[in-house]
């Protein structure tokens, strides 16, 4: 079966639009993985343009005009999730397959690295947007049509 998805809100092609000052934006946790995190070019899966250049200059533009832009905290969660993940495929080109609850708890090294690089990733995108409160509530029952 087709998903059909209803999106509520203004979608926009960042390579053709210019941000103004009466814009709002929730900004998506891939965007903030690759403004944010520093080496995240250095993982397994390499960049599109789109990631490196696209994402970067119209966040970028969008701050510069003045935009309201938000993060949400599930955001912050998945982006950490993310750099976790990425500091280990980095660690495993040198060292070999290891498994994430081991990467986790038997390197302390690696652990302060991939802190490091969160607490910093995490200090970029609260210092440069508004949090967005979301609530999660209870999905109503789901029945067969």
């Amino acid at each position: 079966m087709t998903i059909n998805y209803i999106v509520q809100a203004d979608v926009v092609d960042i390579t053709v639009d210019t941000p103004k000052v009466e814009d709002t934006f929730l900004v998506d946790t891939n965007v903030w993985y690759w403004l944010a995190y520093s080496r995240a070019s250095q993982s397994a899966r390499p960049p599109a343009y789109s990631q490196t250049f696209n994402y970067p200059s119209y966040t970028n533009t969008a701050l510069g005009a003045g935009a309201r832009i938000f993060q949400s905290g599930l955001s912050l969660a998945e982006l950490t999730h993310l750099i976790e993940k990425a500091e280990r495929e980095i660690y495993e080109v040198e060292n070999g397959q290891i498994g994430t609850k081991e990467y986790r708890h038997n390197l302390p090294d690696e652990r302060a690295r991939m802190f490091t690089e969160v607490q910093t990733a995490y200090g970029f995108v609260t210092i440069l947007v508004e949090p967005l409160t979301v609530t999660i509530r209870r999905a109503h029952a789901l029945t067969p049509h």
